[in-house]
C-alpha cells in the first residue's frame, strides 16, 4: 500500500464508529476526503501534545463536544486546571454511556484515508506497531470529529498551523481563543505556598506560543 494511504472500518455494533459515521456524512460529499485527512492530521497533532488525548476525547465523545469538556481533560493532563472563565457554559453530558439495542444485522463500512507522504502523521504512524495501527487511526479521525463538533474551523486550523501547539498550555490557549475566551493569566498548576512566584521563562515562552498562535489563526482565516 502507498506510503500515507490506510484503510480501516467502522463497525455499527460500535457506538463510537456509529457516531463518528453520522458526523462524516453531515460533510458534503466533496468534501468529504478532505474533511477525512484534516481529521486525522488535527488527532495526530493533539496525539504530539499528549499521547493521551486521543484516547481520551474517543471514550467521551458522545456525537457533540464542548470547548470546556477538552479545555478541562487538556489542562487535568498538565497537572493544574483551567481559569473559571474559560469554561464557558458547562451544562454538558458528564458521560456518555447508556443502555443501546445491538443491531440485528451486523455491518462494517470501509473507509480509506490518503495521508500526505511528507505529512508528520504519517511518519507517527508509522512508527506505530501494525496491529494497533488501525486503532490509533480510529482514535485520531474520532478526536477530529469531535473537534468538528467543538468548531468546524477548529480541525483544519490545527492540521495548518505553522507552528502546532506545542505543549497543554498552549492548547488550552487556543481553545480559549478558538471560544472567544479571554486568556487567563493565572498559572496552569498553582502552589498553595508563593503561588504568586511563576517562573520568567515559563511565563514568556507560554505567552510566545500563545502569540504565535494567534498570527498563524490571522493567516489562516
Amino acid at each position: 500500500m502507498p506510503s500515507g494511504k490506510y484503510t480501516f472500518y467502522l463497525h455499527n455494533d460500535d457506538r463510537t464508529d456509529l457516531l463518528v459515521a453520522a458526523t462524516f456524512d453531515g460533510i458534503s460529499q466533496p468534501l468529504r476526503g478532505d474533511f477525512l485527512r484534516t481529521a486525522a492530521i488535527a488527532g495526530g497533532v493533539l496525539y504530539r501534545t499528549d499521547t493521551r488525548l486521543p484516547a481520551l476525547i474517543t471514550e467521551l465523545f458522545s456525537g457533540k463536544m464542548h470547548a470546556a469538556q477538552i479545555i478541562f481533560l487538556t489542562a487535568a493532563l498538565a497537572g493544574g486546571r483551567p481559569a473559571v472563565s474559560s469554561t464557558g457554559d458547562a451544562r454538558w453530558p458528564l458521560c456518555r454511556w447508556q443502555e443501546e439495542e445491538h443491531p440485528e444485522h451486523y455491518e462494517r463500512r470501509r473507509m480509506t484515508l490518503q495521508l500526505p507522504a511528507e505529512d508528520i502523521t504519517v511518519t507517527l504512524l508509522e512508527t506505530v506497531p501494525s496491529r494497533l495501527r488501525g486503532q490509533v487511526i480510529r482514535q485520531f479521525i474520532t478526536t477530529g470529529c469531535a473537534l468538528h463538533t467543538v468548531d468546524q474551523r477548529l480541525p483544519r486550523l490545527l492540521a495548518n498551523l505553522p507552528v502546532p501547539p506545542e505543549s497543554p498550555e498552549a492548547l488550552v490557549a487556543l481553545l480559549e481563543e478558538m471560544a472567544g475566551q479571554p486568556e487567563t493569566q493565572t498559572p496552569a498548576c498553582p502552589s498553595q505556598e508563593g503561588s504568586a512566584h511563576v517562573p520568567v521563562n515559563k511565563q514568556d515562552s507560554t505567552t510566545a506560543s500563545s502569540d504565535r498562535l494567534r498570527q498563524n489563526m490571522k493567516k489562516i482565516f
